[in-house]
């Protein structure tokens, strides 16, 4: 498969990751807008919630925006570590042949590379978006939704993850199954597989559910921080304009 073929194949399955999210986004908030229509007006007309709050609205965004930047900064630090492992330990290149020891066909690393590098790119963009917009005002067209870009990266991890898993456990199943290699050999060609790449295969596992509760984790906050603290925000400048009128 030529390299355009790659580019055109996986361009198309992230379009379609893209819309599966933002779909599935739009019916969840469809099937339960009665809910939350009563879930804010129950949260925003409590007085406690207005004390605690509203007083202390600044400490309140500079908590949120400290911890989104701390789960964003591991998300980067996952990511990285993921294309790194996937284009540097599991992509081997023997002469003209380039073939991948985890997944078996390298076209199967290949897609975790690609889908590791988009995510990692729109996480670090994200974050850059979020720390420039405390300093400056960024033009609108370089401002895109946080919400958005949460929605389309769980998409990705979560597809690619499970993705790549089915491959591995079938490359496993298909190679090492019982029966078909001798019980003494195949306990032997095991061991010499996990003493190669076993530390690696298990840390990057560990990498992609770390990656996908990051991202998660981020999109509560966010969510959270959209829903409850903007809102009580704009409340109180209501009251402070009401009151100097």
């Amino acid at each position: 498969m030529s390299s355009q073929n790659y580019s055109q194949t996986y361009g198309k399955t992230y379009l379609e990751y893209k819309e599966l999210c933002e779909n599935g986004a739009k019916n969840f908030l469809e099937r339960n807008e009665a809910s939350i229509i009563k879930l804010h007006k129950n949260v925003f007309d409590n007085m406690l919630i207005k004390k605690v709050f509203e007083d202390n609205i600044e400490y309140w965004e500079m908590l949120f925006f400290v911890y989104k930047s701390w789960i964003e900064l591991n998300e980067i630090w996952c990511g990285i570590q993921i294309f790194g492992l996937l284009y540097d330990k599991f992509r081997w290149r023997i002469v003209d042949h380039t073939f991948c020891i985890v997944f078996g066909a390298v076209v199967k690393c290949n897609l975790g590379i690609y889908f590791s590098f988009i995510c990692t790119m729109l996480v670090m963009y994200s974050f850059h978006m979020s720390i420039f917009s405390q300093f400056i005002e960024l033009p609108s067209s370089m401002i895109i939704g946080q919400l958005e870009l949460n929605a389309i990266r769980y998409g990705i991890w979560k597809s690619t993850t499970s993705s790549l898993w089915d491959y591995f456990d079938t490359k496993i199943m298909d190679m090492y199954a019982p029966g078909k290699h001798r019980p003494f050999d195949r306990s032997e060609k095991l061991s010499h597989y996990d003493w190669i790449i076993g530390d690696d295969v298990r840390h990057m596992w560990n990498l992609f559910e770390r990656v996908v509760w990051c991202v998660k984790r981020n999109f509560k906050v966010r969510l959270i921080e959209n829903i409850f603290i903007k809102t009580i925000k704009l409340n109180k400048e209501k009251r402070n304009s009401e009151i100097n009128h």
